[in-house]
């Protein structure tokens, strides 16, 4: 006799990353032989000769069964086995003054729908936004929102994320966030900023690159960056770059280099509180072709004003590392090296006196090095 099914197999809905198995009740039987895919189909086998088999799709994946014994065959009917959505980030919660916008997002996997709500999940009473993976809202007071993302295996709702509406604080410098990349062998560098910018504050950047020695290589901002200071010897180039006033809603900074291929680094960071027109005050810079394991930036003149933001920055052509001692006052924000030939360090410095700013740094390998300084002003002098 030939082989009968007794139970088919049966579909079912897994979340992803999940294993399940499948299975088949026949008569008769002398052999097994599993398909993905729909049944009669034989293009994909998988699994072993056995009346089951486990499985684990990226996604919603069909599956059969050919039950063989020597008098015949029969096929199973197609099992689904249907993957749910998978939420791998959460949206996050933001802080906004009156009237700022900001954007929530969320990313998941196997979604073909989004819909965002406004209030606490799962609550469905107000949905907002339209079938998108983010939602750009500007709420009046603090509000909570979430999204459900589904399929058509089922739905799966993220967490609540809160948006909390405050007073805007006197206008004093403060860093918001920063980024850094580090590059080799390319013409550009690109630092991903950890959230969106917001509309109307500071950006500064602080890239360095192993030049060529005669090849006059040339650093190149994104549109609406201004440079600030350069300072550079025979194999390393150091500069900063600033953007007021910025528009907000920016992910990413790109910087080139021309001729490229070099060793560079890249560190970029958002403030509030500095003035929104003309903000550069002063700079300095210095440098080397060796030194005694002591460095400098370079010192400004004396400030126009009480309330600065400093940013200096120390590169040296040899992998190492900066020390400065506390009683500079500086705050140490990066300090990397790249292969072998390029270590860059910068360091902030919010002042309330007006003097000349700058510093000095114990350096473990003394190398070729360069230094500079920036200040910038703050939007509120008290």
């Amino acid at each position: 006799a030939a082989p009968a099914i007794a139970a088919q197999p049966s579909s079912r809905t897994i979340s992803p990353g999940q294993l399940t198995t499948l299975s088949v009740s026949a008569t008769q039987a002398a052999s097994y032989q599993w398909y993905q895919g729909t049944a009669p189909s034989t293009i994909a086998p998988v699994g072993t000769n056995s009346p089951t088999l486990t499985v684990s799709p990226a996604s919603t994946t069909n599956y059969w069964v050919r039950i063989t014994n020597s008098c015949g065959f029969v096929n199973s009917t197609s099992a689904t086995v249907c993957v749910l959505p998978a939420i791998n980030a959460q949206p996050t919660p933001r802080t906004i003054n009156p009237g700022q916008s900001t954007t929530l997002t969320v990313t998941a996997a196997n979604v073909t729908t989004y819909q965002w709500y406004q209030g606490t999940a799962p609550s469905t009473a107000t949905p907002v936004g339209g079938n998108s993976s983010s939602l750009t809202v500007t709420p009046p007071v603090t509000t909570n929102y979430w999204v459900r993302v589904s399929n058509a295996c089922g739905v799966i709702d993220s967490t609540t994320a809160t948006v909390t509406v405050v007073p805007p604080p006197p206008p004093q410098i403060t860093r918001i966030q920063s980024a850094f990349s580090l590059a080799n062998s390319q013409t550009s560098i690109t630092a991903n900023w950890t959230q969106p910018t917001q509309a109307g504050t500071f950006l500064v950047a602080v890239l360095s690159a192993v030049v060529d020695p005669g090849w006059n290589d040339t650093f190149t901002a994104p549109a609406g960056w201004t440079h600030a200071v350069t300072s550079e010897w025979t194999n390393v180039k150091l500069s900063i770059y600033y953007r007021p006033n910025n528009p907000g809603a920016r992910t990413a900074e790109t910087f080139t280099i021309s001729p490229g291929y070099h060793d560079m680094t890249l560190y970029v960071l958002e403030y509030s509180g500095v003035m929104a027109t003309n903000p550069l005050d002063k700079t300095g810079l210095t440098g080397n072709s060796t030194n005694n394991g002591y460095v400098q930036t370079g010192f400004t003149p004396t400030t126009a004003q009480p309330k600065e933001l400093v940013i200096t920055a120390l590169t040296t052509y040899t992998q190492t590392e900066f020390s400065v001692t506390p009683a500079d006052g500086y705050t140490e924000i990066y300090d990397k090296y790249m292969l072998y030939h390029l270590t860059t360090a910068m360091y902030e410095k919010i002042t309330t006196a007006t003097a000349s700013y700058g510093h000095g740094a114990t350096v473990y390998v003394p190398a070729e090095w360069v230094g500079l300084v920036a200040t910038f002003k703050a939007a509120n002098t008290n």
